[in-house]
């Protein structure tokens, strides 16, 4: 079978027909955006590529790190399979590689003087979101899907992993907040 050909029945496999686990819609599309960012192997007998093939794919495409990183676990990934399933005898992306630095963007924390200036305008919609967002560390589109339970205190949710799903986060008492100002 071509690469293109494993391709389908991996993902058919991880996505389709093993219910053990569900999968977001982003892990789903992350998987299809790495598998289009090889297409120079698409038609090559899965057999037939070797190391060198694939830290090509990696070496020539012009994609960001992130983007990268998900071709290399596709390929770790598809070679696992077709390990499984005999369609080859060794594995050729172990030793695949991202040669460029990570461009990964890291947050900077506020300041205490930016949080002070949040808090003194925590009647201002977006300040209190922000500081909602300081203190209990949930990511934005968590927000859509949290659990908000006011009588005991506590937030829960969130959008990543099981754990994080499950997360609760207390809500402070109004003292708390009359202690910003």
């Amino acid at each position: 079978p071509t690469f293109a050909e494993v391709y389908e029945q991996y993902y058919d496999y991880k996505y389709v027909r093993d219910q053990s686990r569900r999968y977001s819609a982003s892990s789903m599309q992350s998987t299809v955006s790495a598998f289009k960012n090889c297409s120079a192997a698409h038609d090559v007998p899965f057999d037939s590529l070797r190391h060198k093939d694939l830290q090509s794919l990696i070496d020539n495409c012009n994609k960001k790190h992130s983007s990268l990183e998900l071709i290399v676990s596709l390929l770790h990934q598809m070679y696992k399979y077709a390990l499984a399933y005999e369609i080859v005898d060794r594995d050729y992306s172990s030793a695949v590689k991202i040669n460029i630095a990570d461009d990964d963007e890291y947050g900077v924390p506020f300041t205490d003087q930016e949080l002070h200036a949040l808090r003194t305008a925590r009647d201002n919609e977006t300040s209190e979101m922000i500081l909602i967002m300081c203190y209990s560390g949930y990511r934005v589109s968590a927000y859509k899907s949290l659990f908000v339970n006011l009588e005991e205190g506590y937030f829960q949710g969130g959008v990543k992993t099981r754990a994080s799903k499950e997360r609760i986060v207390p809500i402070p008492p109004p003292a708390f907040f009359l202690s910003w100002r």
